[in-house]
């Protein structure tokens, strides 16, 4: 039997989806912007913060969830892309918020 997961699940995908994951209807709009990483090198076993501006540009309120994914490109067997991280936010018509995501030294592995 073949147990490989190659082509068989978003994150060993390497072609374009018709609709990406996160994909959702919604009556808001958001933009990102002013994406910093803290720090901007870490060594093993430190914990990688990233911060992120979202604003909403919708005139109603909205959730939007910041999602950070890691990509391992000289991993062979290592998936495509790995959600690493998440930050829910609830923002008013024109609002601006920080959101920060934190992935731990063992969420930076591509294992796990």
């Amino acid at each position: 039997m073949n147990y490989s997961m190659q082509k068989r699940t978003y994150r060993y995908f390497t072609g374009t989806p018709l609709y990406p994951f996160g994909y959702g209807l919604s009556y808001s709009t958001f933009e990102y912007g002013n994406l910093k990483l803290s720090p901007p090198q870490i060594q093993a076993g430190e914990t990688l913060t990233v911060q992120v501006d979202v604003h909403n540009t919708s005139k109603v309120a909205g959730d939007e969830v910041a999602e950070l994914y890691l990509e391992f490109p000289t991993r062979i067997g290592a998936p495509a892309r790995a959600l690493r991280g998440l930050a829910r936010v609830h923002l008013a018509p024109g609002e601006n918020a920080a959101s920060k995501l934190h992935a731990s030294a063992p969420r930076l592995e591509h294992g796990g």
